[in-house]
């Protein structure tokens, strides 16, 4: 749900407001007043959303394909992450060619 100025339902912290509950009960839930739970292994993005990381791994990394969704990335040193590099990157869970975001 993209943020409505004009929304039905307003987060009583922050604000923002959305014309779905659902909108706000995530908006609540996963964003606000929340540190970033996903990680980007290939650069230093971080997302509270795993759906937003999904959309900017296709769109800042469209040939790199995504690790797999497990539990989220947090603090990892990079010489750990090298070491899991083949547990991660499992491109037959998650397809490449299905992360295009419209």
């Amino acid at each position: 749900n993209q943020t409505n100025t004009q929304g039905n339902y307003t987060c009583t912290n922050c604000l923002k407001s959305y014309s779905r509950k659902d909108g706000l009960k995530r908006h609540i839930e996963h964003e606000c007043g929340v540190q970033p739970k996903f990680e980007c292994e290939l650069c230093t993005y971080r997302a509270k959303r795993y759906d937003h990381l999904r959309r900017h791994y296709s769109r800042t990394h469209p040939s790199e394909c995504m690790p797999s969704r497990g539990a989220p990335v947090t603090r990892r040193t990079k010489a750990v992450q090298a070491q899991d590099d083949d547990e991660d990157l499992n491109c037959e869970s998650v397809k490449c060619e299905s992360l295009q975001v419209g």
